[in-house]
């Protein structure tokens, strides 16, 4: 019997033990998109760049007059935010959703951007991370940007 509990209490700790591992993973991802999110308000081109893998594809299915599909780098959308007239850019998530399998992080979120506190677009967006070196980066990044607040579902 004692042995029964030895073996049951260590099959307890091991599951916890990997429930937090895996929480400890997803905020970890969920940080290094975080932390791009910011070095856009920040403007800051040199930690973009670092938060990505080189030649990182943006995609973008914007609901809006222009309409379509919008490709671009992480290069060119670094450029593209710095060139912004000045004012306070912020991208607010809304409930992120964090899945992570091994080196593999996926994360989902609807979200608001806003320009000096005033309303620019929304969206929902998937960010697709892998650790590389101990470090999770992005290596894709899919949103479907609308100018309609009334459509925004954060």
């Amino acid at each position: 019997m004692k042995l029964r509990n030895v073996f049951l209490s260590a099959a307890v700790f091991l599951g916890f033990a990997g429930m937090a591992h895996a929480a400890t993973a997803e905020a970890d991802a969920l940080k290094t998109v975080n932390d791009f999110l910011q070095d856009i308000t920040r403007r800051d081109k040199a930690a973009m760049l670092a938060s990505a893998v080189p030649h990182m594809e943006i995609l973008s299915a914007r609901k809006s007059a222009e309409g379509g599909l919008r490709r671009l780098t992480i290069e060119q959308l670094v450029d593209l935010i710095a060139a912004q007239p000045p004012g306070k850019m912020v991208q607010t998530l809304h409930n992120p959703i964090v899945h992570v399998d091994n080196d593999l992080a996926v994360v989902w979120s609807p979200y608001t951007w806003t320009l000096d506190g005033h309303f620019s677009h929304c969206a929902s967006e998937s960010f697709n991370l892998l650790k590389l070196n101990g470090k999770w980066v992005m290596v894709s990044v899919v949103d479907t940007a609308r100018d309609d607040e009334k459509t925004c579902s954060g």
